[in-house]
């Protein structure tokens, strides 16, 4: 299957260089194979293929809205106002993100000591009905956060993926934004695919973080050890070394980790879609 997908990227940059489609109609069908042609069992076999590029993925795949057939109007609402409802579409939806964090900390033994909600996004409600979750104004405008400690890594590793169910939807709605060319599907589309894409400073840079831990632990010495070590006798070079390796082997990580769990909704979409056709 991955070869039929590039294959047919090949053909349409054969197309684009007889001059027989535009340069933006040549990025609309190649962001439309990657989009919807990539199925679970290409990311199932290709694990390391399909953990590479996520970040570049997500922003290629947002661009699924035709510009050449947009008025001037159209093309400056497309240019400014579209990406602020996105932004703003990521904030709400990041509700629902930090909700599902609470609750799968609690369901597998954790606590809660804070679940804060931005009252830009309309957590006023949420707190009228649940008192327990606080509304602030957070700035920068972030969805909101949870304060937790979960029962052990593995509970934690969880609760960090958890809110990551929702991708499926965020690019089932894009597909329908670039099948009708519809600006709502996008808005609501774009704000998951946003909170996906803002998962590798967050959530999954804190499970990459926790892996590497778990490693340098393992054949070196713990962070915690290192902090005690330091405040004690200073800090040593093989230390600084080791928690840079921790730092930048977590992002990393990650960033890896980011990319194919996307892929891996992309998969799960695409293939669902193909089943339910037949």
């Amino acid at each position: 299957m991955q070869e039929d997908i590039e294959s047919k990227i090949k053909e349409h940059f054969a197309k684009f260089e007889r001059k027989e489609c535009t340069f933006e109609e040549l990025i609309l069908e190649i962001t439309k194979i990657k989009l919807c042609e990539l199925t679970i069992d290409d990311v199932l076999r290709h694990p390391i293929k399909y953990s590479k590029g996520g970040i570049t993925e997500i922003i290629e795949d947002v661009q699924v809205i035709n510009p050449t057939a947009l008025t001037d109007k159209q093309k400056k609402i497309y240019k400014y106002l579209l990406p602020i409802s996105a932004m703003i579409s990521a904030g709400i939806w990041s509700i629902p993100h930090e909700l599902i964090h609470a609750g799968i900390n609690k369901a597998t033994g954790g606590t809660n000591l804070e679940i804060a909600l931005n009252k830009i996004y309309g957590a006023d409600l949420v707190n009228a009905i649940y008192p327990g979750i606080q509304s602030k104004l957070l700035i920068p405008f972030i969805g909101g956060y949870v304060r937790a400690e979960p029962a052990n890594d593995i509970a934690e590793i969880a609760m960090r993926i958890a809110p990551y169910a929702m991708t499926p939807l965020g690019i089932y709605l894009m597909q329908n934004a670039l099948k009708k060319q519809n600006t709502t599907y996008w808005i609501m589309g774009a704000g998951i695919m946003a909170t996906h894409l803002g998962g590798i400073i967050g959530d999954f840079y804190s499970i990459g973080r926790k892996i590497t831990d778990k490693i340098c632990t393992t054949i070196y010495k713990s962070p915690e050890q290192m902090k005690k070590d330091n405040e004690q006798y200073g800090v040593s070079i093989t230390d600084k070394l080791a928690i840079g390796a921790i730092l930048v082997g977590g992002f990393i990580l990650g960033n890896r980790i980011m990319g194919y769990s996307y892929r891996l909704s992309k998969g799960l979409v695409n293939s669902a879609r193909k089943y339910f056709k037949k």
